[in-house]
C-alpha cells in the first residue's frame, strides 16, 4: 500500500494541485500452492482477496469487499493427530479385539493403567 497522490504529483508536477489528497494504491501479491495455481489464475480481482486470512480481513475493513476465504495450501496435521493415527494403525486391531472380549471401558482402563494414567 502506498500513497498514490504523492506519486501522481511527482509524475505530473505541472498538474500537482489537481491531484486530490488521500489517494492510495493497494496491491496484493499472491503465491498459491502448486496444486491450486490453475484455479487461482481464473479468480476475479475481488476473489483474490480471500487467499489469506489477513488479506480477507483487510478487504472487508478497508475495501468493503467480502471475499470468501480460499484455502490454497495443504495444512500439515499436528504431531498429536499423526501420533494417534499411527497408534491406531499399530495397536487399534489388538485393542479392538480386547474391547470385544472385556468391554471398551475395561480395555481403555487397561491401556491407561499400562501408561500409568489410571487414577489421575
Amino acid at each position: 500500500m502506498y500513497k498514490k497522490s504523492e506519486q501522481l504529483r511527482k509524475m505530473h508536477p505541472e498538474r500537482a494541485q489537481e491531484v486530490p489528497d488521500g489517494i492510495v494504491r493497494v496491491e496484493l501479491q499472491a503465491r498459491p500452492g502448486t496444486s491450486v495455481k490453475a484455479s487461482v489464475a481464473s479468480m476475479t480481482a475481488e476473489e483474490l482477496w480471500g487467499l489469506g486470512a489477513w488479506t480477507r480481513d483487510f478487504a472487508i475493513e478497508f475495501l468493503r469487499v467480502d471475499a470468501e476465504r480460499v484455502t490454497t495450501h495443504f495444512r500439515r496435521p499436528t504431531d498429536w493427530s499423526r501420533s494417534l493415527h499411527w497408534l491406531g494403525q499399530q495397536y487399534g486391531p489388538l485393542i479392538r479385539r480386547r474391547a470385544e472380549e472385556v468391554s471398551a471401558d475395561v480395555a481403555i482402563t487397561e491401556v491407561l493403567d499400562t501408561l500409568g494414567m489410571v487414577g489421575r
